[in-house]
């Protein structure tokens, strides 16, 4: 009774099917006319359907499924009998009885397609499909041969898109950089275009052109009366000091660690900068008025508790 399905009353049927006989049973008899529409058909793998007895009108007969759909085939790869529907063979399909033949039959389809090759570069055998040779570097063995066979003369390289030489034969111009003033060679098609002789002047010079009103951000300037604020240049001249310093505390010696790797048991290590003559008094941002000292080093210097000299 194997890969049957059996149409009727469930309770008259079971009776005559022997012990552990049955994967599943299908019951729609407690399905009113509007939920059937939705359930409609049981599909099994093999796409087969089961029509209800009562509501066998709701299902097309063009959907209805029978036994004489299927056909039995031997397996090209095994030679097993097996039974294949005829819908999926119309469309190339379970030509085999199993994954593994398929894959089996393939691996054979795609062996006796593959063409050798011999790589010019370093003599070896090699095998590619069909659909592989259209490219140029088809012929080598792997992409190491093909940059060898490119520069040896094997393989022509194909230029699609040729450089554009106008702009090389224009005689040159000479602007000045509008953040230090240094003369920039150029041509005159980029003359417009060219304003500054590096990234660092234009980056300088986009900071002075942001600041204070000139920036979208800008409120008021109450950010100015913040109490931790430094200076526009702060975050630069203290990361400065810091590598001048080698990261280490230069009261108590610590190697000092950073909000990242900052912890209960080490926040007292936490790297920051202190102004030797206090900001307040002289507004000093520059380095030799800078020192690196660690959170517990650096409170101690404000409370009177600890001293610190100039760096070296």
């Amino acid at each position: 009774m194997a890969n049957q399905l059996l149409h009727g009353d469930c309770l008259e049927v079971m009776r005559g099917l022997p012990d552990n006989s049955v994967d599943a049973i299908v019951t729609l008899e407690t399905l009113d006319k509007q939920d059937f529409q939705a359930f409609l058909v049981y599909n099994e793998k093999t796409g087969r359907c089961l029509q209800h007895p009562r509501h066998g009108n709701l299902v097309s007969v063009g959907h209805m499924n029978t036994l004489q759909d299927f056909v039995n085939r031997d397996c090209p790869v095994c030679g097993a009998t097996y039974q294949a529907d005829k819908r999926r063979l119309k469309h190339g399909r379970q030509t085999t009885c199993s994954r593994k033949c398929s894959y089996d039959l393939r691996a054979l389809g795609l062996a006796k397609t593959k063409i050798r090759h011999s790589c010019p570069v370093c003599l070896s055998e090699f095998e590619r499909l069909p659909c592989q040779n259209k490219s140029s570097q088809a012929i080598y063995c792997s992409q190491d041969c093909a940059y060898k066979g490119r520069a040896l003369g094997f393989t022509k390289r194909t230029v699609t898109k040729p450089y554009d030489i106008v702009h090389s034969q224009e005689k040159p111009v000479f602007v000045d950089c509008q953040q230090c003033g240094k003369t920039i060679r150029t041509i005159p098609s980029k003359k417009d275009r060219t304003r500054f002789c590096s990234t660092n002047c234009q980056s300088k010079h986009l900071q002075d052109a942001m600041k204070g009103s000139a920036n979208p951000s800008w409120v008021d300037g109450r950010s100015y009366e913040k109490r931790c604020y430094r200076g526009s240049e702060w975050e630069r001249i203290r990361a400065a000091a810091y590598k001048r310093d080698n990261y280490t505390c230069q009261s108590c010696g610590v190697h000092c660690i950073g909000r990242k790797e900052m912890s209960k048991s080490n926040a007292h290590r936490l790297i920051q900068c202190h102004h030797i003559v206090f900001w307040k008094d002289s507004q000093d941002n520059s380095l030799e008025n800078l020192v690196t000292l660690c959170a517990s080093c650096h409170a101690k210097v404000h409370f009177g508790r600890a001293d610190v000299h100039e760096p070296n």
